[in-house]
Parts: C-alpha cells; sequence; structure tokens
C-alpha cells in the first residue's frame, strides 16, 4: 500500500483531495456563533432600552423645569400662577415634535403651582404602562423616577 504525502498543515484525514482544507465553516460553527450573538443581544438590548427611557426622562425634566422658571415669572408678573401652559412666555411643550411626554399644570392657585410630565405610548418589556413625573414650585420632584 502506498502512502501519500502530506501535504500542508492538515492532517490527511482532514484535508481535502490536494491536501488543502476544505474552505468554509461547518454547521455547528455558525450555530455557536448565532447562539452567541443572540445571548449578547438579549443582555444589551434591555439595557440599552432603559438608557434610552432614562435619557427620554432627562428630557423631560429639564422641560418641566423650564415651566417652572415660566410659571415663576408669569407669577412676579401677574401676581399668581396659570394653569393654561399657552399663558406661560416659552413655547407649549406640547406642540413640539416627536415627544414622549404630555405636559400640564397639574395644580395653580395663588401660592402654589405642580407641573406634570405624563409619559405616552409607553410599554416596557414588563408590559407596565406609562408614569408621571411631577415637578413642584421649588423644584423638587414630587412623583417619578
Amino acid at each position: 500500500m502506498k502512502m501519500r504525502k502530506q501535504i500542508g498543515i492538515y492532517p490527511l484525514h482532514l484535508s481535502g483531495p490536494w491536501g488543502r482544507r476544505p474552505k468554509g465553516y461547518t454547521l455547528m460553527e455558525l450555530l455557536v456563533v448565532i447562539i452567541i450573538i443572540a445571548l449578547l443581544a438579549a443582555v444589551a438590548v434591555p439595557k440599552y432600552m432603559r438608557s434610552v427611557e432614562r435619557s427620554r426622562q432627562a428630557e423631560a425634566l429639564n422641560i418641566l423645569r423650564m415651566l417652572r422658571m415660566a410659571e415663576i415669572r408669569y407669577q412676579l408678573e401677574n401676581g399668581g400662577y396659570t394653569a393654561n401652559l399657552d399663558n406661560l412666555d416659552i413655547e407649549n411643550p406640547n406642540n413640539l415634535p416627536n415627544r414622549y411626554f404630555d405636559y400640564d399644570v397639574a395644580s395653580a392657585g395663588a401660592d402654589d403651582f405642580t407641573v406634570r410630565a405624563t409619559r405616552n405610548n409607553y410599554k416596557n418589556f414588563f408590559g407596565a404602562g406609562s408614569y408621571t413625573i411631577t415637578l413642584d414650585k421649588d423644584g423638587n420632584i414630587v412623583s417619578g423616577f
């Protein structure tokens, strides 16, 4: 029996007809790669969604602070607070495009007010619905987060 001479770095039983390894990947190698990518995505996507939601909350809090300052300016000029956002000296945030919150003045009286942002069209991974962030006259977060 004549022995074939090994050509290349792979043993003869793994080599093709001319002593080279066959090109391409096996089905097992592809499945392992797909499983690794799926596991990474399962960990990364929820964290990404939480960070996106936190940035939206920060945006809402900044708009609430702007509404608070506008209410204070309104009170200095008119002697009381208003419940109508259109009376304030800033653009009504409910008219902004691509907004994620609905803004309103929850209560306004002669001495006190609260502004509120309610999350619209919100569904998280656990099925919870919308939530509200409320800011009082002194800038304290009354509810939310």
